[in-house]
């Protein structure tokens, strides 16, 4: 039989009596997976657990299929055996391997039972290589991974067990046992053995999933360098400029991706926002500062956070040399739903930055077309710049899109199937959230790729754009209900449900939560759920203040369990969002009549009290203690 196209990946390692004592494979530019008992046998011993090897040993290999000298390879981790865990080597060659010669993917994936598998190694019968072949059971309870195979003899341990229709790697053959089974280390015990693997497997994926395109993320933004060339123009020349558009049109990712990096380039220092009712403009704006693309000394964000908005950019000029700012303030449309009089706090803000001419802050501000009505009525200078000079950002067309798909890939050298291609298309190009459904679907395919090809089948397998989304997120919930998590608990406190009024729609949009309005159930749910991307959190001090917020609109708008959760508590959660605007006003307002006439009285005060009767126990602290305040 001749030798799988794999094989040349496979190295031979030699023992110090001249012959091949197992196996080993390329995972790397020059790193190599082998069994740590392989290692101890390069000198002479033959015991099962061995103890003998050690981080630094020098053995050497070579790679008969491909041709080239012996090298040496130097062992930089050793894991020993222990039951059905462990038995893992790490070594780095010393010099380049054979010419051409490609690593093998490692795919970490649970579904591999029934597959069939191939192998291979350097058994005593064949020192020059040969091939074995078998059929996957699965995981045995949480160690190895388990082959059905009459051919896997002494000389395969540190092969790879290679998947064909994956065209990658599952497991590292480890042990035998009698002529009919062999077992493997599963890949996902490669990755805690040697976490480094992760990214030299698979590199970090191009793609963003839900969340938006950030300044750093400027290489893999594609598909509307013309639009952000205009974009940065117009911001250039003018003090304050409004991005309009429906949910999921990518203004946030125009913005932060492509704008912000072209000004960066001039020269400017950058920030960028999330608006919600209770931001902290300032605090925010020197948190996220950024100069030459790289966050700001602590110094001048403390000077900047510390200052009225007419000093900022004085300060910028004096602490780091920046000659303008420019800001992104994102998702005014939240603020608008929630709290009026806070949209026009931060109008106010904005004027005030941007008063001095020529001007020296330049604003950017993103919102949902449909709040024009609303900004018309509470943030007249936003507004008045809305309608001299808005841009609306449509959704993307076909060529856009191609190249949305085609261009990140081809920075990690990725592959793609032209049925995909042309099928992701096809079935986002009428959606209204084509860029946050093709960027998850992207997301998923990216971590699932055969052989460094995004492939059509495996599209086919998540279910299409809105399948991929629907069971990742079932998925997560389910995963995070059996771990004692209350996603639903979490997940209808990050939405902020629309009141409806004469039959319409509701218009439900995202919510930033602040720490202190979640219990420490719900925020250890938020750090949990924002491991799977469900979920933005920020704020790491236990101590300090944190926020959590969904990652997209679009969860909201296509995930059906999502939306049920929500229509089930819409009643109490509208009164719980008039309860926290009331309560904000009331730590705002100046102490004395003011805040007395701020507190909770008639028809308010009833509702409040009947409210937490019914639903004392999912208030916070602080919300309960407002609606009991004399």
């Amino acid at each position: 039989m001749p030798a799988p196209d794999f094989s040349g990946a496979v190295a031979r390692v030699w023992g110090m009596g001249a012959e091949p004592v197992g196996s080993a494979f390329l995972v790397g530019p020059r790193t190599l997976l082998t069994c740590t008992h392989v290692l101890a046998h390069t000198r002479g011993s033959r015991r099962r657990r061995p103890s003998l090897p050690r981080a630094g040993w020098e053995v050497e290999v070579d790679f008969p299929q491909s041709g080239g000298d012996r090298l040496w390879a130097c062992a930089v981790v050793v894991e020993p055996a222990d039951g059905l865990h462990g038995d893992i080597s790490v070594l780095e060659l010393a010099d380049e391997p054979p010419p051409g010669l490609g690593r093998l993917v490692l795919h970490p994936l649970d579904d591999l039972q029934g597959r069939d598998c191939r192998t291979f190694g350097y058994p005593a019968d064949f020192p020059d290589g040969a091939s074995a072949q078998g059929r996957l059971r699965g995981v045995v309870g949480d160690g190895w991974l388990e082959m059905i195979t009459e051919e896997v003899e002494r000389g395969f341990s540190g092969g790879p067990v290679w998947v064909e229709d994956l065209s990658g790697v599952v497991g590292m053959v480890v042990a035998r046992h009698g002529t009919g089974r062999a077992y493997a280390v599963p890949v996902r015990s490669l990755f805690e053995a040697h976490p480094p693997l992760r990214e030299m497997a698979l590199p970090p994926s191009p793609f963003r999933g839900l969340r938006p395109f950030e300044q750093q993320d400027a290489p893999v933004f594609a598909g509307r360098d013309e639009l952000a060339d205009d974009l940065a123009g117009v911001v250039r020349r003018h003090s304050l400029t409004v991005v309009s558009g429906v949910s999921g049109v990518g203004k946030t990712s125009l913005v932060r991706g492509g704008v912000l990096p072209r000004l960066s380039a001039l020269g400017y220092a950058t920030s960028a926002v999330r608006l919600h009712p209770r931001v902290d403009l300032a605090a925010e704006i020197a948190r996220g500062l950024l100069i030459g693309g790289e966050p700001a000394p602590n110094r001048v964000r403390d000077e900047v956070a510390r200052s009225p908005a007419a000093e900022a950019m004085a300060v910028l000029t004096r602490s780091c040399g920046a000659a303008r700012l420019a800001l992104a303030l994102d998702q005014l449309d939240e603020v608008l739903a929630a709290d009026p009089r806070a949209a026009a706090e931060i109008d106010a803000f904005v004027r005030e930055l941007t008063g001095d001419r020529p001007p020296a802050v330049s604003v950017v501000v993103t919102v949902r077309e449909t709040f024009r009505g609303l900004a018309a009525a509470h943030t007249p200078a936003i507004y008045e710049a809305w309608d001299a000079r808005g841009r609306v950002v449509d959704q993307p067309n076909e060529r856009q899109l191609e190249l949305m798909i085609r261009e990140p890939l081809r920075t990690v050298g990725c592959a793609v199937d032209e049925a995909l291609v042309n099928q992701l298309i096809t079935d986002v190009r009428d959606s209204s959230s084509a860029l946050p459904l093709a960027e998850e679907t992207l997301s998923t395919l990216y971590q699932r790729q055969r052989a460094g090809r995004l492939v059509i089948d495996e599209y086919q397998n998540v279910g299409g754009v809105t399948g991929a989304l629907r069971k990742r997120a079932d998925e997560v919930v389910a995963r995070s209900q059996s771990l004692g998590y209350d996603p639903r608990g979490l997940l209808v406190q990050l939405v902020r449900p629309d009141d409806p009024a004469g039959g319409r729609k509701p218009q439900d949009v995202r919510r930033v939560a602040d720490r202190e309005d979640l219990d420490e159930r719900q925020w250890a749910t938020a750090e949990h759920l924002a491991e799977a991307r469900l979920v933005v959190t920020t704020g790491a001090d236990p101590a300090g203040p944190g926020t959590a917020e969904l990652a997209h609109q679009v969860l909201i708008d296509k995930w059906p369990q999502l939306r049920d959760w929500v229509d089930e508590t819409r009643a109490f959660r509208v009164w719980q969002e008039g309860l926290r605007t009331a309560l904000h006003r009331w730590r705002t307002a100046e102490p004395g009549r003011e805040r007395r006439l701020a507190l909770l009285s008639g028809t308010e005060l009833r509702h409040a009290v009947r409210w937490s009767r019914l639903k004392g126990e999912e208030l916070p602290p602080h919300e309960r203690a407002f609606v009991k305040r004399p």
